[in-house]
């Protein structure tokens, strides 16, 4: 067999297997003996028409890349539907990270509409407490619960929150 046509069926193996034995390449390749396929390969390898590694110990052939020069155009059909197959496959992963982001909008919405409504009834709650006259003058640090989000005073602003709370928690029970 000439060593172009080996060459070229050895790419179009390399192309669709990234790990061959040696029985399927002499099979393939219709090799008589182990040294005889070792050899087109290592050609092959100089010659840039694959980039391999061989494995003498295991009887394995390891590709890492191939020429497409050398490609026989069943290859090409063969390449065709693998990269149509990896597009749709890109396509569908596109669209669920889509619903994700549609579904993650959906959660987040609702909750900034649940925040906003706790907020609401904690300003009611405030004045309701201002207007009825249960809250003190000391109690001025209630007002602010719930006001600064996102940055307050820290814990020193907790304690003082939690102070002025406990203050009126005792005056009204």
């Amino acid at each position: 067999m000439g060593d172009n046509n080996a060459q070229a069926r050895l790419v179009s193996l390399a192309s669709r297997k990234r790990t061959a034995t040696y029985d399927e390449l002499m099979k393939e390749l219709q090799i008589g003996s182990e040294r005889e396929l070792e050899n087109l390969i290592i050609q092959s390898i100089y010659q840039d028409v694959v980039q391999a590694r061989l494995n003498p110990k295991d009887k394995k052939v390891v590709f890492t890349d191939w020429s497409s020069n050398k490609a026989v155009d069943l290859d090409l059909e063969f390449m065709e539907n693998t990269l149509s197959e990896w597009t749709e496959h890109c396509q569908s992963f596109i669209a669920t990270l889509g619903n994700e982001v549609d579904r993650s909008n959906e959660v987040l919405t609702g909750e900034a509409q649940r925040e906003k409504k706790i907020d609401e009834q904690v300003e009611r709650i405030k004045k309701n407490l201002a207007t009825s006259g249960k809250l003190g003058k000391n109690d001025a640090a209630l007002m602010d619960i719930g006001g600064g989000r996102g940055g307050g005073g820290g814990k020193n602003e907790a304690k003082r929150h939690k102070s002025a709370m406990r203050n009126f928690m005792k005056r009204n029970n």
